[in-house]
């Protein structure tokens, strides 16, 4: 369709320039050239017919001579002896009709010349002769080999004005063309220099529209990608700045107190931050191999189900403190996946289960193979996630009401979400506050 194709735009163009050009150039000729070069014609010709018929009556010019006397200049004569002879000619039918023929007849002479637009003939005339004994009919008509040789400054003029016509077309359709190009190289530069709020407005859906409809799309993720990337720089800066003035500060404490007690209480505190850094720097860059693309992930087959167990008994330091009750319901499951980072997804999630559930409460970890997918349930009875945070709850370093007062880096869950997406899986969450949260994770059954 020529709306949408900027090929068939230019094609399109180009020949509407051409087709206007031509039209506005006829019109030139005609309403400037064409009358007063007739009007002269008529006159020329009529001029010329009178002197010949003239000559001819007086006895002084003989038919057979008229055609000599004519044929070097812009007209030629032509002599016939019978009126028949007139209708049968092919160059008499160049510039008469039939009926104009019936009018010689009648009126003994006849001029051909402008009926209308849609029948345009050359003026021409055929008069009867008479005189001297002789008869016949004189035909005078225009010499078109040198009416053609003496035209050149009339194409001339049609060219030059088809020329400026058409230069004049072609400058405004190259605006048009090349308007929302010089918005997108400004735009672009714009987007070089960090102003991703740009935006190209156009109504066209050619090629340039979509164009156009894909740079705007584009700036608009860039600059999605510029907050995402401020709010990670502020977010990191404040997980990073905490812990670091708490330890800046129990080190400063350990200088200055005598107490031995005391110093092994802020030595305690300053390794716990220790600890919490390190754990975070860790999250940071396992996030950031996850984020970089790692697309092609090493595979091997284990027990899915003895993973789980392994996860559990290593957290068994955490939930014997809190005296928690474990309800673990594991169906055997062979399973081919990245071990290590599968590991990290049940670690993580388990961590938080227990981390947020109340002393003597219950932690339940399920695994069953469905139809087409192995789910993992682990849910805990804690304090719930309220609903106005549960949207936020994969972001990273977001944690919301339901971690305050806790240590924590606000990576893990979104790690764990990260992990299962690479295996084709996904990760959902349900709570309610006061009454617990459910993490479901469902991994895809190899074909």
């Amino acid at each position: 369709m020529i709306k949408r194709s900027i090929y068939m735009q230019l094609v399109a163009m180009l020949i509407g320039i051409i087709f206007i050009s031509n039209v506005l150039v006829m019109f030139t000729f005609v309403f400037t050239t064409e009358r007063g070069m007739l009007s002269e014609m008529e006159d020329a010709l009529w001029g010329l017919t009178t002197q010949l018929k003239s000559l001819h009556a007086d006895g002084l010019l003989s038919s057979e001579r008229i055609p000599l006397m004519v044929q070097t200049g812009y007209f030629r004569a032509s002599v016939f002896s019978t009126l028949e002879e007139v209708r049968l000619s092919k160059l008499v039918q160049r510039f008469f009709r039939p009926e104009d023929l019936e009018l010689l007849a009648s009126g003994g002479q006849v001029l051909s010349s402008t009926y209308n637009r849609l029948t345009f003939r050359l003026p021409a005339v055929i008069v009867r002769l008479a005189g001297a004994g002789e008869g016949g009919y004189l035909f005078v008509h225009p010499n078109l080999g040198m009416l053609a040789a003496n035209f050149r400054h009339v194409i001339v003029r049609m060219n030059i004005v088809s020329l400026v016509v058409g230069s004049v077309m072609v400058m405004i359709a190259g605006r048009y063309m090349v308007r929302p190009i010089r918005e997108l190289s400004e735009a672009t530069k714009q987007i070089s220099r960090g102003n991703f709020k740009v935006t190209v407005l156009t109504k066209r859906r050619d090629e340039i529209g979509q164009l156009v409809d894909g740079f705007n799309s584009m700036a608009q993720e860039l600059q999605s990608i510029e907050l995402l990337r401020s709010d990670f720089v502020a977010a990191i800066s404040h997980e990073f700045r905490t812990p670091l003035t708490s330890i800046k500060g129990f080190t400063k404490l350990i200088g200055e107190t005598e107490s031995a007690e005391r110093r092994r209480e802020y030595a305690d505190i300053v390794a716990a931050e220790a600890d919490r850094l390190a754990e975070l720097s860790s999250g940071i860059l396992l996030m950031s191999q996850l984020e970089s693309g790692l697309g092609d992930i090493s595979k091997q087959c284990f027990r899915l189900d003895e993973q789980l167990r392994k996860v559990i008994v290593l957290l068994e330091t955490q939930w014997s403190a809190k005296r928690l009750d474990l309800a673990v319901d594991l169906a055997v499951v062979e399973y081919s996946a990245n071990k290590d980072l599968l590991f990290q997804v049940w670690l993580n999630i388990l961590d938080n289960a227990i981390k947020f559930s109340p002393a003597q409460g219950r932690v339940e970890v399920h695994l069953a193979a469905e139809k087409d997918a192995y789910t993992c349930v682990i849910r805990d009875f804690g304090s719930g996630i309220k609903s106005e945070h549960q949207p936020r709850v994969f972001e990273k370093f977001y944690k919301g009401d339901r971690a305050r007062g806790t240590h924590g880096s606000g990576l893990g869950l979104s790690i764990a979400k990260r992990i299962v997406e690479l295996h084709q899986g996904e990760v959902t969450l349900t709570s309610r506050h006061l009454s617990g949260t459910t993490i479901t994770v469902k991994l895809p059954k190899q074909p």
